[in-house]
């Protein structure tokens, strides 16, 4: 599945999700994900722009593997993804054997979805709290996701495609 996201940072969180709401956006659901990102013993995985993610939202889990797939736009990103439902338990013991644990999040994320465009908010616990909250738009293709931010009264360059390890570094070093 090709997956085409932006994110915009530091949002005011009350205000976004008041906009949402005028617009008629559906609050699917809330939750607290936990996730684990792997690579390999060469960093293969990381080094050509993929993930390796194991995600637990307090009922199920999930296998994600997703590669960007090249684009001209500095602000989008488009991910070949691959999801699948597992056992999070049995699958993370798995992957202690076989790769490298990069990162382990937690974060609340509140989901908002119309019209074949998703957005989530993102605010992340525990020892990376330090990271604003942020709301990622997530879409059919790049023309939606502009036109749902502009919607949002956000604008092209408040967009950016951003991985959870360039927040890591962008946050911290200020």
């Amino acid at each position: 599945m090709i997956e085409i996201e932006s994110k915009i940072l530091d949002i005011d969180k009350k205000k976004v999700i008041e906009k949402l709401e005028k617009m008629n956006y559906k609050n699917k659901r809330e939750k607290k994900l936990i996730s684990l990102l792997y690579d390999t013993k060469e960093n293969s995985i990381l080094e050509q722009g993929g993930v390796v993610r194991l995600r637990f939202d307090g009922e199920k889990g999930f296998l994600t593997i997703k590669k960007t797939i090249k684009n001209n736009n500095e602000k989008i990103k488009i991910l070949d993804e691959e999801e699948s439902e597992i056992n999070f338990h049995d699958m993370e013991k798995e992957f202690r054997n076989t790769h490298i644990l990069i990162l382990k999040t937690e974060k609340i994320r509140k989901t908002y979805v119309f019209e074949d465009c998703l957005v989530e908010i993102d605010t992340y616990l525990g020892n990376l709290n330090f990271i604003p909250t942020f709301m990622e738009i997530e879409a059919i293709d790049e023309e939606t996701i502009l036109k749902k931010a502009k919607e949002l009264e956000f604008n092209e360059k408040d967009l950016n495609k951003m991985n959870t390890l360039d927040l890591i570094k962008k946050y911290s070093s200020t």
